[in-house]
């Protein structure tokens, strides 16, 4: 199988990853609690030419944007609705919380970067670059194989590198 190119498209890739641990996922908007079972909305990206999606932000329903206010240059977007489901593992009896059913609502392809005129951004996570035009400043949220001290996978809002 080495060197084969696998295709999937986003929703394949999206189904069934994993958000966070039950009591701590958080809407990154309004910071209410998100549990099992409610609609949310995730903004996934990737830099141009890689094949790494990295999670940026998890919003419950209510604070979910009807766009993707300011792409990124460079970067592929999507803005993706699901519902969170659980998964459990039985020898660890540790849960997760993960992605089920989504739909990608829309994207933002890598060569597109635009202001939008618009508050939908939090005046505390916003900058401003040399053209005077606002940004959404968020760190991204990836998945990383890094243990911690129970062995388990964990999101870690500070890995930037993908892995």
């Amino acid at each position: 199988m080495m060197g084969e190119t696998i295709t999937a498209s986003p929703r394949q890739l999206l189904v069934g990853l994993p958000l966070g641990s039950q009591g701590d996922l958080r809407c990154q908007h309004c910071g209410n609690e998100l549990y099992e079972g409610e609609p949310v909305s995730v903004i996934a990206a990737r830099p141009a030419g890689t094949v790494t999606w990295l999670l940026q932000r998890v919003r419950c329903q209510e604070c979910t944007p009807s766009a993707i206010r300011q792409p990124t240059l460079g970067w592929t977007e999507l803005l993706v609705r699901c519902r969170l489901g659980t998964l459990a593992d039985g020898a660890t009896q540790r849960t997760r919380l993960v992605a089920l059913e989504p739909i990608v609502l829309t994207r933002s392809p890598p060569a597109e970067s635009e202001p939008q005129m618009g508050t939908d951004t939090d005046a505390s996570n916003a900058r401003i670059t040399a053209s005077g035009a606002p940004i959404e400043h968020e760190p991204p949220r990836t998945i990383v194989d890094s243990p911690d001290s129970s062995g388990e996978r964990r999101t870690d809002p500070e890995a930037s590198d993908g892995r």
